[in-house]
């Protein structure tokens, strides 16, 4: 016996004839065992599929059987290639043994494309009348190795190998069962994603994708063969369904492809279902979002869900196109329009009265009223929508979104910073940076980042900034999150322009990407380094746009004419910035302004002015707000030059 198990295929032929019940061999057996090993060419899944038979019959039996089907089978099987012809045979004589029962399921289980559980492999022979042999059924094909158990696997422990799946298909085909198996195939998929929806609320990140992200290749499938049998509206409903699924695995590229196609394919129909066409929308809305940015496409997009959010009346649908739309005006630079849509989601959630609407209600107005200038608003609906009870829980009406507590954090996080109150601003950006990694969820993480990037910037933290700004690029271009990462490389260009001031001698280069930024990108570089100021950000400014930097691009511009003595001009837009800093509450764009004012009118003697400029910028604060536009203030305050 020794020397047979010297062959790794008597080895595996035995352990695994052993593990299914079969009594321990000796050295009479080895010979036999030997033997069938060769008949079976070394082949693993071959000797899976014999060794649980030595458990109910003798290895000198199973030889002989074996012997007379091997025999006949390559007789008629000269074409095919010897380890082909092995394995059929194999596969052949492991399926004759099988009880009606265990063929049929074995048949059916064929059309699934991964790992399944119990519950879903039984639903394929939901027409037996008696589930008991269904489950013995399944037992019996897991001891025959027709089907895999993996044991080391939290849930969905079974599986085909695909040189079984396609023995299977093939029988399934052959007896006119793939229609209906398909069919029951996708139903079960619409169910599991159902439940994977409703277990949003309930399991962590990590354990959702445990228990539901290998049914990705499953729902594709489903999906395909749905378009492939007509079913467009059974396809369009699992695309709905599996929404959160395509989230959590980052296929987004591939699921805007597939939310079009549904779409087109919907529309085609000659009665839609309005309601599916709806959340197809918001779907395809926050897909477009996030791998392209606020293209054209995502606003009419967005606009037709809205429409079918109004006609259908649905206070989850109204909320999440409203969502969309309120996110893309941001994205795009038009605030006053996003903190209109802001405005509107804050009506449908009060007549709603639901936790997680209110609390996504007090992010927007937050993130909006951050962009529009409005600061103390900001950090208002920021700390208000962190204080709703139960309102950060992940239910389908936020299902597409980033983690409410790190989406609050982030915003809050820049706001303070701008604000003046740097120890909240880093507290708010750990606690972002913390929560998203906690989730295990991209999305959020680049959110987190979001914030925590330029805050990390403009506290002169360049390490740090250099690590978070790796850290979104990575996660953006792993992900396939194109939007974000043009936010990373952004912040990515800011620290290339933290430099010392430029010179006209050595002026600023503009990166390639510039004309292709959208308002915002440009804007945050602005407040990095003033030298990105151009024309069109004044005219911004002029027209009220761009008002949570407009006070920076003031000063930039004021920047620009006293590099070219045009000292009156300066001094007018430094006035500008600091009257507007003022009213918004923004005590860091306010400290910036005044240093620019004083350093000119320190430069034209009149150091008395300059000193009340600074004098008055430095009260009110408490002696943990230091940040480096403080520390310059009174650093030059305390300059003997100064006097």
């Amino acid at each position: 016996m020794a020397v047979a198990l010297q062959s790794s295929a008597v080895r595996l032929l035995v352990e695994r004839a052993e593990a299914a019940g079969a009594q321990p061999f000796d050295d009479s057996h080895a010979p036999a065992l030997s033997q069938v090993s060769r008949y079976l060419d070394g082949i693993p899944l071959a000797i899976e599929l014999v060794a649980g038979r030595l458990c109910v019959q003798s290895v000198d039996d199973l030889l002989l059987r074996l012997d007379d089907h091997m025999g006949l089978y390559m007789e008629g099987n000269r074409a095919s290639m010897p380890r082909h012809r092995t394995l059929a045979a194999a596969l052949d004589w492991s399926v004759a043994l099988l009880s009606p029962e265990e063929m049929r399921l074995f048949r059916r289980l064929s059309v699934f494309r991964g790992r399944f559980d119990v519950e879903a492999a039984l639903s394929m022979v939901a027409d037996e009348p008696d589930s008991d042999l269904s489950l013995q059924a399944l037992i019996g094909l897991t001891e025959k190795s027709l089907i895999s158990f993996d044991r080391s696997e939290p849930s969905a422990r079974y599986r085909l190998l695909d040189t079984t799946r396609s023995y299977a298909a093939k029988l399934l085909m052959e007896l006119g069962e793939k229609e209906v198996a398909i069919e029951r195939h996708a139903m079960q998929m619409l169910d599991v994603m159902n439940a994977a929806t409703e277990d949003l609320s309930v399991l962590t990140v990590a354990r959702w994708n445990e228990q539901y992200a290998h049914w990705l290749d499953d729902v594709r499938f489903a999906i395909d063969q749905c378009f492939v049998r007509g079913a467009v509206k059974a396809a369009s409903a699992l695309s709905v369904a599996s929404a959160p699924l395509w989230f959590h695995v980052f296929q987004l590229n591939e699921f805007r492809q597939r939310l079009a196609l549904a779409l087109q394919s919907l529309e085609a129909e000659q009665h839609p279902d309005s309601e599916t066409m709806t959340w197809l929308r918001v779907a395809l809305t926050n897909a477009i979002l996030h791998t392209v940015g606020p293209v054209p496409e995502m606003g009419q997009v967005g606009e037709r869900a809205s429409a079918g959010a109004y006609a259908s009346q649905s206070p989850i649908l109204l909320v999440q196109a409203r969502w969309g739309m309120c996110f893309f005006d941001v994205c795009r630079g038009d605030y006053a329009a996003g903190l209109r849509h802001a405005h509107a989601l804050r009506d449908h959630t009060a007549a709603w009265a639901d936790p997680i609407g209110v609390n996504l209600s007090h992010r927007m107005l937050a993130l909006t009223s951050h962009f529009a200038g409005d600061f103390v608003a900001a950090q208002l609906h920021g700390q208000r929508a962190l204080s709703v009870v139960g309102g950060a829980k992940r239910v389908r009406g936020n299902m597409l979104q980033v983690d409410a507590n790190v989406a609050s954090n982030a915003i809050l996080a820049r706001t303070l910073w701008i604000k003046g109150h740097p120890a909240q601003s880093h507290a708010a950006s750990a606690e972002a940076i913390r929560s998203a990694l906690a989730t295990g969820q991209a999305l959020s993480l680049c959110f987190a980042l979001f914030g925590a990037c330029p805050v990390a910037i403009w506290s002169g933290n360049l390490d740090q900034a250099r690590e978070y700004v790796q850290m979104m690029i990575d996660e953006a271009e792993q992900r396939g999150l194109v939007y974000w990462n043009r936010w990373a490389r952004c912040f990515a260009e800011g620290l290339a322009g933290m430099a010392p001031m430029l010179s006209e001698d050595r002026p600023l280069q503009k990166p390639r990407a510039w004309a292709a930024m959208e308002d915002p990108q440009k804007e945050t570089l602005l407040t990095f380094c003033p030298d990105y100021v151009d024309d069109a950000m004044i005219a911004r400014a002029w027209h009220g746009q761009g008002q949570w930097a407009a006070a920076e691009v003031y000063r930039a511009a004021g920047l620009r004419h006293e590099r070219h003595g045009a000292f009156e001009e300066a001094r007018s837009l430094y006035l500008r910035a600091l009257a507007l800093a003022r009213r918004q509450g923004a005590r860091v764009w306010e400290m910036r302004a005044s240093i620019s004012l004083a350093n000119l009118l320190g430069e034209r003697d009149d150091l008395a002015a300059a000193r009340r400029v600074l004098d008055e910028a430095l009260q009110g604060y408490a002696p943990q707000d230091e940040f480096p536009e403080r520390l310059l203030a009174q650093k030059i305050l305390a300059s003997p030059s100064n006097s």
